[in-house]
């Protein structure tokens, strides 16, 4: 099996691939003390110079519990892309753009963003609040 990992690492690095590093034991404790003060992969990976990806196969190896990357959501009063595409393709009289569904456009006539004109046509009519939902700016990612 050696023999077999040389000639793989070898053949990894003439194509200029990475080559898998083996964790010490030493990472393995300091994996374990970051995990057990609450920091998720994406902070401990730096810290023991990994991608988050190996952190958490490492961690499962391992059987550590790690906490979950809590993200952030966009504020609802900002409307996401599929929204703003919805918007401006009700404004214009165009079909709705693909990936824009049903949840969408409940989720935007909750927010008073959109009202239904024809039922039976299945029209929309944007609002003054949507126009003014779209002339927000998107917050930049801190």
């Amino acid at each position: 099996m050696s023999a077999y990992l040389s000639v793989r690492n070898r053949a990894c690095l003439e194509r200029g691939m990475r080559t898998v590093r083996r964790w010490t034991a030493d990472e393995d404790d300091k994996l374990r003390e970051l995990a057990t003060a609450g920091k998720n992969a994406w902070d401990i990976g730096p810290e023991v110079n990994r991608s988050a990806s190996a952190v958490r196969k490492r961690a499962e190896v391992l059987s550590i519990v790690l906490p979950m990357q809590i993200r952030r959501t966009r504020p609802a009063h900002i409307p996401t892309y599929p929204e703003r595409a919805a918007i401006d393709a009700i404004r214009n009289s165009r079909p709705l753009p693909p990936g824009v569904g049903p949840a969408t456009i409940i989720g935007m006539a909750k927010k008073g963003w959109i009202i239904l004109e024809e039922p039976a046509a299945r029209r929309y009519r944007v609002t003054e609040t949507g126009l003014e939902a779209v002339r927000r700016k998107i917050p930049l990612a801190e």
